[in-house]
C-alpha cells in the first residue's frame, strides 16, 4: 500500500517546501538540506505511518539522483530533495514524480540549449520537481 501524508494540511505542508526548495535553488544554484530533513521529521510525526513504504519512497527517488551527482553533473541536494518527496509519497508516485520531473528538465534543457547554443547550460532542478508534485499529486490526493 503507498503511504501519502493525508488532508490538505499536508498538501499545503510539501508544496511549501518544494516552492522553498524552488526559490532556494534559483537562487544560490544549491538546495538546502535542513529543509529536506525537515519535510521527513514533519512526516514522521504522521501515526500511523508505513515506514517501509516510505523508505522505498525516499531510495527510489534518492539513488537516481544520488548516482548523477557521483558520477555526473547536478548536486547532492536534489537527491535530498527527491528523497524527501519520495519518503512522504511512496514508492509509486515518487518512482512517477521523478520520471516526470526528469522529463520536464530534459524538454527544458533541450530548448535552452537550442536557442542558447551553449550545450553546457546547466539548470536547477528543484523547478521541474515542483511542477511534476504540482501535475501528479495534488490533484490526486486523498
Amino acid at each position: 500500500m503507498t503511504r501519502m501524508l493525508p488532508g490538505v494540511y499536508s498538501l499545503i505542508l510539501v508544496t511549501l517546501f518544494l516552492v522553498a526548495c524552488t526559490v532556494t535553488d534559483i537562487r544560490n544554484r544549491t538546495v538546502s538540506p535542513p529543509l529536506c530533513l525537515c519535510l521527513v521529521c514533519l512526516s514522521l510525526l504522521e501515526i500511523p505511518r508505513d515506514y517501509l513504504q516510505s523508505l522505498y519512497g525516499f531510495l527510489i527517488a534518492f539513488l537516481p539522483f544520488f548516482l548523477i551527482a557521483l558520477f555526473g553533473s547536478g548536486g547532492g541536494g536534489d537527491a535530498l530533495m527527491a528523497g524527501a518527496v519520495g519518503w512522504v509519497c511512496g514508492p509509486r508516485l515518487s518512482a512517477y514524480t521523478s520520471f516526470l520531473s526528469s522529463a520536464y528538465y530534459a524538454v527544458v534543457l533541450l530548448l535552452v540549449v537550442c536557442l542558447t547554443r551553449d550545450r553546457k547550460k546547466q539548470l536547477p532542478f528543484a523547478p521541474f520537481l515542483l511542477a511534476a508534485w504540482l501535475t501528479l499529486v495534488v490533484p490526486g490526493w486523498n
